[in-house]
């Protein structure tokens, strides 16, 4: 039920974001790509909000469940992911948001939701670099969605304007109240959100859902040029270096320094390099000119037509979804500050980190827990990094895998807990629905 006070504030609010989309107006509209085979299926609509790749394939595990039981819907805030989200979930429609306040009249009346799902962010009104509005939330709960919250993280961001900080002012306790439950990461997670306002009882610590969803296989998303360029690196007697999610041009222009002197007495070794986000055009115009000015030649992923890996000393991965892929064929890898290492971590991979890792970010749990059971190395210099590069590119050192896999496997189960708090709902909307 939603008060007056809150409806009173809600009007105020609308009007003036109005106002300020006058001044500023979005540059697109509202896009809904409808998957063709979705056409005569059966169930109700589920609508899950991932705003990034990284978010997808976190939660991979129970979409999968959740687009068994009905007509799935992906939606995502960013203009960049349409292809790659439809490679893994071909029979979904994807929604880009605006992320105007408009956003929930263009689609709600078009395709209510019988059930919207959250994926990780935002916990709270803006707290995480994605744009979902409490208006979109709210105008789904009062057609008749379900709302759940699932891997809850928060991120801690400052409001980023003016209307961001009335927004969580205003609705942080409304907002919390939409979801029919909330399943998080880690117990401060869950008491943070209970000081906000959510209720007790609606609240459940279930772990992270990416150790669940180690268990999916690569190769699955793989165009025709990808799935070549993997079989030439699985074929290749040299070894292959994969550098994942460079998100900092320090960082990178470190590591560029290690590869160099690594390539001066082992020049056959391979190297894969995939900055964090390519559709960032100051971000990939930056570090293409650190690789230029290492004198490291490179072939960018988006250009190639065909496999030509031995032509150069280093393929920038500048596409999306594809990376997990390249982490299989991978004999040693580096996975960037404050980002996911589970990825090269679930094919038993010896990982290298380095770096001031923050514990604000959903990243940091994960790391600590694979740092203290010695699944990762740390470097804590550059000499260091080379030193661990070198031995386990020549052969000296290995990961057990079996090893691995079975610690990581101990730590699932965050995404069967999460289905079965929504079991009870999903059967709320739909009776025949046979849910296993």
């Amino acid at each position: 039920m939603i008060n007056f006070a809150e409806w009173i504030g809600w009007k105020v609010f609308y009007w003036l974001n109005r106002l300020v989309d006058l001044r500023t107006p979005v540059s697109h509209s509202v896009s809904v790509t409808t998957a063709v085979e979705q056409s005569g299926s059966t169930g109700p609509d589920i609508w899950v909000f991932c705003s990034t790749i990284g978010e997808l394939n976190a939660c991979r595990p129970l979409i999968e469940k959740l687009s068994s039981q009905g007509r799935l819907t992906l939606i995502t805030d960013r203009q960049c992911y349409l292809e790659s989200f439809q490679q893994q979930f071909p029979t979904a429609a994807v929604i880009e948001l605006t992320g105007a306040i408009t956003d929930c009249e263009q689609l709600i009346p078009q395709i209510s939701p019988d059930l919207l799902v959250v994926c990780e962010i935002p916990a709270k009104p803006n707290d995480a670099p994605c744009r979902l509005s409490y208006g979109l939330l709210r105008g789904a709960k009062r057609a008749g969605s379900k709302l759940f919250l699932v891997n809850a993280w928060l991120y801690h961001y400052l409001p980023s304007c003016r209307m961001d900080r009335i927004e969580r002012r205003w609705f942080t306790r409304a907002y919390l109240a939409l979801f029919d439950h909330v399943t998080v990461q880690t117990q401060q997670v869950a008491d943070e959100l209970v000081a906000d306002g959510l209720a007790v009882d609606k609240v459940t610590v279930s772990g992270n859902m990416k150790f669940d969803a180690l268990k999916q296989h690569s190769g699955d998303s793989l165009n025709t040029t990808s799935r070549a360029l993997i079989e030439q690196l699985n074929g290749v007697e040299t070894p292959v270096f994969v550098a994942g999610c460079l998100a900092s041009l320090e960082e990178s222009g470190q590591l560029l320094e290690v590869l160099k002197k690594v390539k001066q007495t082992m020049p056959g070794v391979l190297v894969v390099l995939a900055p964090r986000h390519p559709e960032n055009k100051a971000f990939m115009a930056a570090f293409l000119e650190q690789l230029e000015a290492s004198n490291l030649t490179y072939l960018r992923k988006s250009d190639l037509i065909e496999t030509a890996l031995d032509s150069c000393d280093c393929l920038v991965l500048d596409t999306f979804g594809e990376l997990k892929n390249f982490y299989a064929a991978a004999d040693v890898c580096y996975v960037g500050c404050n980002h996911n290492v589970l990825e090269p971590l679930s094919f038993g991979k010896p990982t290298l980190i380095s770096g001031d890792w923050n514990p604000i970010y959903p990243s940091y749990p994960v790391y600590h827990l694979t740092k203290a059971r010695g699944l990762v190395q740390e470097a804590e210099s550059m000499d260091e990094l080379e030193r661990l590069l070198r031995t386990y590119l020549e052969g000296q050192q290995t990961a057990d895998r079996s090893v691995v896999r079975q610690q990581l496997d101990d730590l699932a189960g965050a995404a069967d807990i999460s289905y079965r708090r929504i079991q009870q709902d999903l059967k709320s909307v739909d009776n025949n629905l046979n849910i296993q």
